[in-house]
């Protein structure tokens, strides 16, 4: 199987859309957090769903893995990515148990914040 990918583009648009709306924490969506960061740019994670979602300046990337191995290989690859880059990566769980024990139970606990 392979990993899916649907990109789309939003006009004058920002992270902030995502954060409190379209990958909010109470639809299992974890902030992916790295040292580019701003209102341009940001990236989303869901463990429950194994989609992870990227918004770059108006363009929107959503990655959905059929299932948790490929989607633990995705989450590592981009780590890799960031790692190789003079950055990092740290998912950051919002506060909610229930999505800090599924990045657990995945075995992407050293990715947490």
């Amino acid at each position: 199987m392979t990993i899916k990918k649907e990109t789309f583009f939003i006009e004058c648009g920002d992270r902030y859309r995502f954060d409190f709306d379209l990958c909010r924490p109470s639809q299992g969506y974890s902030q992916v957090d790295t040292k580019q960061d701003a209102s341009y740019f940001g990236h989303w994670a869901n463990p429950f769903d194994f989609k992870l979602v990227g918004f770059v300046e108006g363009d929107v990337t959503v990655s959905i893995a059929p299932n948790k191995e490929e989607f633990i290989d995705l989450m590592r690859s981009t780590a890799k990515w960031y790692s190789d880059n003079d950055d990092k990566l740290n998912i950051d769980p919002m506060l909610d148990e229930k999505q800090e024990q599924a990045w657990k139970d995945l075995g992407l606990a050293d990715l947490l914040h």
